[in-house]
């Protein structure tokens, strides 16, 4: 039988769920975190592999810690009715492992792109406001390692460029990726409304139908 993505979405979320009741937020964050960890990990594991003889033994480790915290995550969310703190330390690992990436950068900027998908992990995971004052403390950190070019190989000289062109492009993304959010809330709310009018119309609908058989009676 030909598996469909829909399917493949429902498998997964019930590897991640379990049995536990859970609401749709929850489910949602669950799945995305995972669907995030199954492109996060090999992506890590095959850069590891392929730059093996030129990364260093501090960028190596703090993989390996990454990828054994990403693995563990999906364990540790089958028996948590709230992933908030898992959530948030996902939010703070990643961020600490992005600006370890800068502190190795030889300037070129090839490290400093991989935070640009940063913002729109950490809205979805921890929402609008909690979301903005992660990103604000990581965009300051990366703003302190890029102008005063602090890096594990000694000083990176940040071009000038790179530094405009990282303060533009990260503020960019962080506003399409909290417009994006802002959008999927207001949608997620619509729904929720809707379902609360289809739920009141149901029990009017019930109260109705009770009323049925007396309304027979006296008419008889």
């Amino acid at each position: 039988m030909k598996s469909t993505p829909s399917g493949s979405i429902s498998r997964l979320e019930a590897a991640i769920v379990g049995r536990l009741e859970l609401d749709v937020t929850e489910r949602r964050r669950r799945i995305f975190l995972t669907l995030a960890m199954a492109v996060a990990v090999p992506t890590i594991v095959i850069l590891d592999l392929v730059n093996f003889f030129g990364f260093d033994t501090a960028e190596l480790i703090a993989d390996g810690v990454v990828v054994v915290v990403l693995l563990a995550n999906v364990i540790l969310l089958r028996f948590l009715r709230e992933g908030i703190w898992l959530y948030r330390l996902n939010a703070l690992l990643i961020g600490f492992l992005l600006l370890f990436y800068m502190t190795g950068d030889l300037g070129d900027g090839t490290s400093v792109m991989w935070s640009f998908a940063y913002p729109l992990g950490v809205f979805f995971l921890l929402g609008k406001r909690e979301g903005g004052v992660w990103i604000s403390l990581f965009f300051l950190g990366a703003a302190i390692l890029l102008f005063t070019g602090t890096s594990r190989t000694g000083l990176a000289d940040f071009s000038t460029q790179l530094q405009v062109r990282f303060m533009v492009t990260f503020v960019i993304c962080t506003i399409l990726a909290y417009s994006v959010e802002s959008l999927r809330e207001r949608f997620e709310e619509e729904s929720r409304s809707l379902i609360r009018q289809l739920e009141l119309a149901l029990s009017e609908v019930k109260t109705l139908e009770g009323l049925l058989p007396m309304l027979s009676l006296i008419h008889i």
